[in-house]
């Protein structure tokens, strides 16, 4: 028992060190897993995968399974994918421009769409939904969720006083983001010297820590 006369946990009797040793960097994996002189590249790229997929989108499933009022809950967990991408795609390594890089990734994962859709209900989704949802616990005005039963991941539509209301299928756009986020990792492990992978080890380890890679050799 500590002090106050609350429980202790196991981690409280040990060492700092020892502790921070057997700490979980990701769902499947501890500091400990990895060897003495650090993550490899494919260690980087997989612990990665494992947070963004265990931690996230994994989760956000498992809740449209359980719970027939998650889809807010939902929508919170993939408006937060689209800026996370977007800077891990362009190997960010500063603060901020939270816009530019959640639109970057908005038009990479709907690069089936038009251009000047997806910089418009990027734009919308954005402003009401990702800044809404993290800054009021609630969308927007003009902002929807649609049923479940609905074909859309998103779409437009008149709303009762005239105005473009923007509907959303939080269950629909998970799946977008499911896929692109597989296709991702896979492109990552495929090409070690690719320019995406140097851009995600940049925006990886300026977050965590580390020597920045090289940039891969182009053709002249």
């Amino acid at each position: 028992m500590s002090e106050d006369g609350e429980p202790r946990s196991v981690g409280d009797e040990m060492d700092p060190e020892e502790r921070g040793w057997l700490s979980w960097v990701s769902p499947h994996y501890r500091r400990c897993d990895f060897p003495g002189e650090g993550l490899t590249e494919e260690h980087e790229v997989s612990v990665f995968a494992d947070r963004v997929w265990g931690w996230q989108l994994d989760v956000a499933v498992r809740l449209l399974e359980a719970d027939r009022h998650s889809d807010y809950a939902v929508l919170a967990i993939v408006a937060s994918y689209f800026e996370m991408i977007g800077k891990h795609l362009e190997g960010f390594e500063g603060h901020g421009a939270s816009e530019k890089h959640f639109l970057i990734g908005f038009r990479d994962v709907f690069a089936d769409r038009p251009p000047e859709e997806t910089e418009r209900i990027g734009g919308r989704i954005y402003e009401a939904v990702r800044c809404g949802l993290y800054h009021d616990g609630v969308t927007g005005a003009g902002i929807a969720v649609a049923g479940r039963d609905d074909p859309h991941g998103y779409k437009e539509q008149p709303d009762a006083d005239g105005n473009v209301e923007l509907m959303i299928k939080p269950g629909a756009i998970l799946d977008r983001v499911r896929l692109h986020f597989a296709s991702y990792v896979g492109e990552l492990l495929a090409d070690p010297k690719s320019d995406k992978r140097a851009r995600f080890l940049r925006r990886f380890r300026s977050v965590h820590g580390g020597p920045p890679p090289d940039e891969p050799k182009t053709s002249p």
